[in-house]
């Protein structure tokens, strides 16, 4: 235990900071919950109908005060901190002038944060483990489901998958992206909280002990370019959608930076929601490059997919540009997975790899096939379907 006579210690002594998680009410708080909100909504409409003056108001409203605070505290009680974070943290007991005391909760020192940290992320414990080995080239694909920043602790439990080049995972995931952006330039309601969540991390939740927290949402005004991350754009059905809904809000602007901001202000709400939305989808990067596959921003480009509930079977099909960048075992391993007939399987083993190529693309017709970087939970019932017909 330390003392201080001054305060600033709390604001430069270079404290991390952790907040109670909260978790799901019990079945007997619920219930309590739920009989307390009817007794609010009793107490709140017999005061309404109360004439004026009555000497019955104070005593309901003493009455409210109570239930009111009675559901606060079971909410509060929801809300504890993570029994490992907590032994690492401590508090700051101020007293004011007027002997008013303060306690400043949940800080961790500077010499705890690499404790906080490991307990946050496992990587940083494990040291190399886990990280990519781009000098390869390669980067194995995640298997359908599961998520960037998964421990991997039953990896070898999993059946492998197919290692797709660093090149290809970054023309997947480009695809993804764009993807990503159409289909939440359609939900504005959702851009709302999607632009809320970094700009939330970056307010409350700073501090060292809070490095891990990654974003796919890159709030700054940005437009990440994604044709040169796809080998034929062109051909990229999701990316030319993306395209063209950026470029006909660029055409409703007004071509004046200097005029932008009374133009906004003259337009009605649901215009500039859609607007925040196309703005907000902007800003999506679920990108996995070669040189940046930051796990914390695509383990959150995951979890908005999920959100979006996006299908990539509606965005992305497996044609030649796709297919021309796998070897002939792969092209068949792509087949089999797809439920083709064993005869057009053998017929492209047979052939040459461009024929391969025209004979998968044709086989391939009408599958719901997708490679891994392309799946999500989501789809697990729906993903390969034809295989079991």
């Amino acid at each position: 235990m330390d003392t201080s006579l001054g305060t600033s210690a709390i604001h430069n002594g270079g404290f991390a900071r952790i907040f109670p998680i909260g978790h799901a009410p019990t079945e007997a708080e619920q219930t309590e919950l739920a009989s307390l909100a009817e007794q609010f909504d009793e107490i709140a409409g017999r005061i309404e109908d109360y004439a004026e003056g009555d000497s019955a108001i104070d005593t309901d409203e003493a009455e409210l005060a109570r239930v009111e605070q009675r559901i606060e505290d079971i909410k509060s009680a929801g809300k504890v901190y993570d029994t490992e974070e907590k032994a690492l943290a401590g508090c700051i007991v101020t007293i004011a002038h007027d002997g008013t005391m303060h306690i400043e909760q949940g800080l961790v020192q500077p010499d705890d944060l690499a404790a906080l940290r490991a307990l946050r992320n496992l990587d940083t414990a494990n040291g190399d483990a886990g990280q990519d080995d781009a000098s390869t080239g390669t980067i194995p694909a995640l298997p359908a489901g599961e998520k960037h920043g998964d421990n991997g602790a039953d990896e070898e439990a999993q059946e492998p998958v197919m290692a797709y080049s660093a090149a290809l995972i970054e023309e997947l995931t480009a695809i993804r992206t764009a993807a990503m952006r159409n289909e939440l330039t359609q939900r504005p309601e959702l851009a709302l909280a999607v632009m809320l969540y970094p700009l939330v991390l970056k307010t409350f939740l700073t501090g060292n002990g809070y490095w891990r927290i990654g974003s796919a949402i890159e709030i700054g005004g940005q437009l990440k370019d994604l044709a040169p991350s796809i080998k034929e754009a062109d051909a990229c059905d999701a990316l030319n959608e993306w395209t063209r809904i950026h470029e006909t809000w660029g055409y409703k602007l007004p071509g004046n930076p200097g005029d932008l901001w009374q133009w906004l202000l003259e337009q009605q709400l649901p215009d500039l929601l859609e607007l925040l939305a196309v703005v907000t989808a902007a800003n999506i990067n679920a990108v996995e490059a070669k040189h940046d596959h930051d796990r914390e921003r695509l383990a959150h480009a995951d979890q908005l997919a999920a959100a979006l509930k996006i299908d990539m079977n509606k965005h992305w099909e497996a044609r030649a540009p796709f297919l021309s960048r796998l070897s002939k075992a792969q092209i068949a391993e792509v087949m089999e997975d797809a439920g083709c007939a064993k005869t057009a399987i053998k017929a492209a083993l047979k052939a040459t790899k461009a024929e391969a190529v025209t004979l998968a693309e044709s086989a391939l017709v009408g599958k719901t096939w997708l490679p891994d970087p392309l799946r999500f939970p989501i789809e697990n019932d729906h993903i390969n379907e034809d295989s079991s017909s």
